[in-house]
């Protein structure tokens, strides 16, 4: 075939919900380029709709699927397993500029699809006439060391050349497609600690292999890994690189969901930030744009890569397809039968069944299923844990997968492994009455501040108490702690109670760091926090770690007691004890303009979406326009940790001189002077456990404005704070750990604007409030109530002999008569039958025989019979929670 000037081919893989990427990329190109041939590899078996299959018609591309690239299907099957979507996508690459060349008769480029070209690309063309392969680096020049990313490490871990953008001359493409091919096959995975980074850094090796041309052209790839050594800029309806116009940009990891960040992929420190690059900016919104124009043409077929989960449901997780991988080449190394893929020939059951295969034990132990095996073997705390999971810590292992590596691995119910039978006696020591403080004291958090003031209570009751400080949590660490109240024992000694200041999803976690023996015979109980009406059954564990659980506020109380096994109880903290400012606020040095400021504090570890300061920043611009007087402050912790958030804030904020973004940690003097000195807090959350933030400027006399929703309504009414309307809302992904579906408020932005302009506008009303509050909060708040609380229920508990009847036996609400005899009842049917008492020895060794068979069986009727009890009353109380439940709710309604 011959070929015209420049006549060249092009080929990029999607799945089919990036078609409209490589839309945008083909029509740019095509704009410089119209002699190209485009082909387009689609990664899944979906059926195109008809605008999508219109739009790929009207282009004259060339649509290939899978089984037409040459890889045998079986290897498809593999490839859909060992590898996720990018790496697959990667993977095929080979295979597809080997058919393409060959089909075309041209020469070649894989070109990605999120690249969009604004010049044509001319020496590339020549290149590959005279070179085998064309391939731009990441970097041409030496990369500033300052810690940001991507770093030099990263370059290195990921390749030299970026393989978004790769030439091939069509005489060279089977010989380096053979090689190519050859490695990718199972070595295309993503470890960049291991020195694999999908399919680019084998391309490391190609220049002492083939015969390459290395691009040094600077217009050519701009991309994030650059972007600081070529400076983007807007002119004249185009854009320039350090001067010189744009050839093509490739925006990798750039999110229509996220447009405040030039990439996703090193959201934690990004070297590039969009707020100080205009250019750039302009440039990815520009794109962006393109981008919902190309997807609306193709709207009808937007399917999600189906290779993602397991035919049957179920995500598969990065270990499931690391450990298959691993089996596969070991079974292929030692020519045997290899792991079936779940998308192979035989199904989803196959694999399920080799993977629940009990493989053999060491003596008497019991056989153990081979997939909780090869999971243990990926981590070495793992391996440390269970040394012996063949033998005696097989039980052991499987308990672990069963409560925690189900969540950590992603196990579907198919894989989840059968629990074996296990028997462990504990010691009952003796222990010294009085409570244990477990918790963050010294972390500069809410839940850090709640266990500080669990402690002052507690200082002002007639317990005896120890703090122990737990400083794992990634935040500060200098809160101070009133130490001069505990009571220092012998070291042989402890308290009896253990008071967890820790959240459900930390609880294991933590019990694990102290270890059981520091558990052993205390009661446990857990202060918690949560925010939404739903609490996800992944946390349910953490109730079988402790007797009982105390929250802050009934909003919590109310969601926990609906689901949990253990009495749940609210305890007031002392959070309305009034503080002296012990500094003035220095405006100037915090770049604060005199004058009115609302003002809003919260910590990016608490979850962005749901302290929602972009909904406090548009119901701001939406009261007050530019430079009309009051300003808004928004101040951040923990930003550094949470970038792309922090960027989406200042996207927010870009446009408005009188909106200022205070990231980073203050003293707490300076703290309470900010809260202070500020005209009106405000929080237009979309759900709280408690609110500390809003109680401390309440406490400081300060009117507030916040959602009337969850937590803050514990302390907040009408008469001492503004509350702001709203509509019940699906929570939505991306905000972990709370579940998609589950619901919380939407702050009516409008009724805030409102409020807002209401407190400007009536001080002397917003200052009355702020007195009424601080008045509410001092009374019911205090000291003397925490300390009241806390003692009531450490005499409850110490009233309790039989921990399990605490631990097992759910509380029922008040009024439940029913259950509560029952309960009484059972605490007596709990004791175990005096069996050797009441089994005669018959006075001669003819009868110990006959006596031993009696004594075992009338144990495990016991056994038996209390089981079934404990059955009986668990299900009565549950049933007195939904009753009650349901009276309160009818009582709601009748007021």
């Amino acid at each position: 075939m011959e070929r015209l000037p420049h006549s060249f081919a092009v080929f990029t893989i999607v799945s089919t919900n990036y078609l409209g990427r490589a839309l945008v990329m083909h029509d740019s190109l095509k704009r410089h380029h119209p002699e190209m041939s485009f082909w387009l590899l689609l990664i899944d078996d979906s059926v195109l709709g008809s605008m999508a299959e219109n739009a790929v018609k009207k282009r004259n591309i060339r649509l290939l699927r899978v089984p037409e690239i040459g890889l045998p299907a079986g290897e498809v099957a593999n490839f859909r397993m060992i590898y996720d979507l990018t790496e697959v996508a990667t993977a095929y690459k080979p295979w597809t500029m080997e058919t393409v060349a060959r089909l075309s008769g041209m020469n070649v480029f894989y070109i990605d699809p999120d690249i969009e070209f604004f010049a044509p690309i001319n020496s590339l063309l020549e290149s590959v006439e005279r070179h085998e392969l064309a391939l731009t680096p990441h970097v041409l020049t030496p990369m500033m060391r300052d810690h940001c990313q991507p770093s030099e490490s990263d370059i290195m871990g990921s390749g030299i050349y970026n393989l978004g953008f790769l030439g091939m001359n069509q005489h060279a493409a089977s010989k380096v497609a053979s090689w190519w091919c050859e490695r990718l096959l199972r070595e295309c995975y993503s470890a960049p600690s291991q020195q694999r980074f999908t399919d680019q850094r084998w391309m490391d090796f190609a220049p002492c292999f083939f015969d390459c041309f290395i691009s040094k052209d600077e217009t050519f790839n701009v991309a994030y890994w650059n972007t600081d050594q070529r400076h983007v800029e807007a002119q004249n309806g185009g854009y320039l690189v350090n001067g010189k116009p744009l050839s093509f940009f490739h925006y990798s990891g750039l999110d229509e969901r996220a447009p405040h960040l030039l990439t996703k992929h090193h959201a934690g420190e990004p070297r590039v930030l969009l707020s100080n690059q205009p250019g750039l900016l302009s440039l990815t919104q520009h794109y962006l744009a393109e981008i919902q124009s190309a997807q609306h043409e193709c709207s009808d077929t937007t399917a999600e890569y189906p290779y993602n989960y397991f035919p049957g449901g179920g995500l598969i997780s990065r270990e499931i397809r690391r450990l298959f991988l691993k089996e596969l080449v070991r079974a292929e190394k030692a020519q045997r039968t290899p792991p079936p893929s779940p998308f192979g020939l035989h199904g989803e059951k196959a694999f399920v069944d080799w993977a629940n295969e009990l493989l053999p034990a060491e003596g008497s132990h019991p056989r153990i299923p081979r997939l909780a095996l090869l999971l243990r073997d990926t981590r070495e705390d793992l391996k440390a844990e269970f040394g012996d999971p063949s033998g005696a810590d097989a039980t052991r292992l499987v308990e672990w997968m069963r409560k925690d590596g189900v969540k950590q691995f992603a196990l579907n119910e198919r894989l989840i492994p059968q629990a074996l039978d296990t028997q462990r006696e504990l010691a009952l020591p003796t222990l010294v009455p009085g409570l244990e403080i477990v918790g963050y004291l010294h972390t500069e958090s809410g839940v850090g501040q709640a266990a500080r003031l669990l402690t002052q209570g507690l200082a002002n009751s007639t317990l005896s108490y120890a703090t122990l400080v737990d400083s794992s949590p990634n935040s500060r660490q200098r809160a101070s702690l009133d130490e001069h109240r505990e009571t220092i024992l012998p070291h042989d000694q402890a308290f009896d109670c253990c008071v967890l200041c820790v959240n459900a999803d930390r609880v294991a976690e933590t019990k694990a760091r102290l270890g059981s023996d520091y558990f052993r015979n205390r009661r446990t109980v857990g202060l918690w926090f949560w925010e939404v009406e739903h609490f996800p059954k992944a946390l349910h564990a953490a109730f079988r770690e402790v007797e009982e659980v105390w929250v802050a506020t009934e909003f919590i109380r109310n969601i926990l007691t609906a689901i949990s096994p253990v009495p749940v109880h609210c305890i007031p903290l002392p959070f309305g004890v009034p503080e002296t400012i012990q500094v003035d606020l220095d405006r100037k040095a915090m770049g604060i303009p005199e004058g009115f400021f609302f003002y809003f504090s919260f910590d990016f570890h608490s979850i962005f979406r749901r302290k929602n300061p972009i909904g406090l920043i548009q119901a701001f611009k939406l009261a007050f326009p530019p430079e009309e007087g009051p300003t808004l402050v928004i101040k951040c912790i923990n930003g550094e940790s949470h970038l792309a958030e922090l960027e989406q804030l200042r996207h927010a904020s870009r446009d408005r001189q009188d909106i200022i973004i205070l990231s980073g940690y203050l003293d707490v003097a300076t703290n309470q002077a900010l809260t202070a000195a500020c005209g009106c807090y405000i929080s237009l959350h979309r759900s709280e456990g408690l609110g500390l933030t809003m109680a401390e400027a309440m406490r400081h006399e300060r009117p507030v404005i916040a959602t009337a929703y969850s937590g803050n309504m514990e302390f907040m009414n009408d008469r001492n704070s503004y509350l702001c309307r709203f509509e019940m809302t699906p929570v939505g992904i991306g905000s972990a750990p709370y579940s998609p579906t589950a619901t919380w408020a939407e702050p009516n932005l409008q009724h805030a604007a409102s409020l807002m302009r209401q407190v400007y506008n009536n001080p002397e009303e917003a200052t009355h409030r702020g007195r009424i509050a601080a008045r509410e909060l001092a009374e019911r708040f205090s000291l003397e109530k925490c300390a009241s609380a806390v003692q009531a229920r450490y005499e409850q508990l110490c009233t309790v002999t039989e921990r399990e009847a605490i631990r097992f036996v759910p509380t029922a609400p008040k009024g439940s008569g029913f259950s509560a005899q029952l309960r009484a009842l059972h605490k007596q049917w709990k004791r175990p039958l005096n069996i050797v008492a009441a089994v005669p020895s018959f006075g001669t060794l003819l009868f110990q025989g006959p006596r031993k068979i009696l004594l075992k069986m009338l144990r495990r009727v016991d056994r038996h019979r209390r089981k079934f009890d404990e059955a009986v009353v668990e299900a009565m109380s549950s049933h007195d929670q939904r009753l009650a439940k349901l009276e309160r709710e009818l009582a709601k309604l009748d007021k």
